[in-house]
């Protein structure tokens, strides 16, 4: 495990409470550069990391963001520690590639079970993916120090809103009550309203599943905070302030995005789809409920456009 806070008394307390938690192989760096200096060497690999997010020089975000870019932390876990309730920069943290956040001052048994937690995930993913942590190429493989600024100029403002359904459900719980009033959550979906051949089906559908995200963002564009995409290739969108509800404007606009990007493809007049747009669905209710709760009410809501759309009976009424 790698903490990383320029705060010594955070680093010593931490240390205690990994200690506790079981966590023997412990390291802490003061500052992102010294981070980098750390996760370079290719004879150490870390589990999880535990990252302040407001440090000179470079924050946590960018070097939470910067990790991720590494083959051997593309998947390990990562929680950020952060003074600020803000829900904005929670989003960066997300969508830099954090899995989780915690508010200083913490509680120290939360962060013990927190800990806990990473560790058997950490288990979990060495034991299932054999080109990881086992991979003879990937633990020889040199790994180039780079500075602060050489990371700042590389990845600043280069985000991606579109995070893991995990990761969104995760962001949902842990918002502060106050930001509650301020978050919508809309769900996105794209139907045939014409036959597709079938040898052109199942690209038709990779098509639509890879430019559907790139047609949200733009459409909700400074509103978004992040998105996912469900097991069935929709996508759910989070805003943070109140987008205009006018839904078929919305859906009208993620249509014509889609359609500049798919009319590169041959798929001539089988190519006929809709977008059909949920919400906004307003968050309530305890954080555990707020994981699934708004997510699944703007599914309910989108397949009952989509239903309406094709004449079918919707359910518009039944509770979730």
């Amino acid at each position: 495990m790698l903490a990383v806070d320029d705060d010594p008394l955070v680093l010593d307390l931490i240390k205690i409470v990994a200690r506790n938690a079981g966590i023997r192989n412990f390291m802490t760096a003061s500052s992102a550069e010294e981070a980098l200096d750390i996760v370079s060497n290719p004879d150490i690999t870390f589990e999880y990391f535990l990252i302040d997010i407001r440090m000179d020089d470079m924050d946590g975000i960018d070097l939470c963001q910067h990790l991720r870019t590494l083959p051997r932390y593309g998947t390990t876990p990562v929680t950020m520690l952060t003074a600020v309730r803000d829900a904005e920069q929670m989003s960066d943290a997300f969508q830099a590639g954090a899995n989780d956040y915690i508010t200083k001052p913490f509680d120290v048994a939360d962060l013990e079970v927190r800990l806990r937690t990473a560790h058997k995930l950490h288990n979990s993913i060495k034991d299932t993916r054999h080109d990881f942590e086992d991979n003879d190429a990937v633990q020889s493989r040199p790994y180039p120090k780079l500075g602060v600024e050489r990371v700042r100029r590389s990845w600043k403002n280069k985000r991606n809103p579109l995070v893991s359904e995990a990761a969104l459900a995760t962001y949902l719980s842990r918002l502060p009550a106050k930001a509650l009033n301020g978050i919508g959550v809309f769900a996105v979906a794209v139907n045939q309203t014409e036959e597709t051949l079938p040898e052109t089906l199942m690209q038709w559908r990779k098509d639509v599943r890879t430019n559907l995200a790139a047609a949200a963002s733009a459409t909700f564009r400074g509103d978004l905070l992040i998105m996912a995409y469900t097991r069935e290739d929709n996508i759910i969108v989070v805003t943070h302030s109140a987008f205009p509800t006018v839904i078929t404007a919305i859906e009208r606009e993620i249509e014509l995005h889609l359609q500049s990007q798919l009319s590169v493809a041959n798929y001539g007049d089988a190519a006929g789809f809709s977008a059909s747009v949920g919400g906004p669905v307003r968050l309530n209710g305890s954080k555990d409920e707020r994981k699934s709760f708004a997510a699944d009410r703007a599914l309910m809501i989108v397949e009952d456009r989509m239903a309406i759309k094709h004449g079918k009976p919707y359910r518009a009424s039944r509770k979730i």
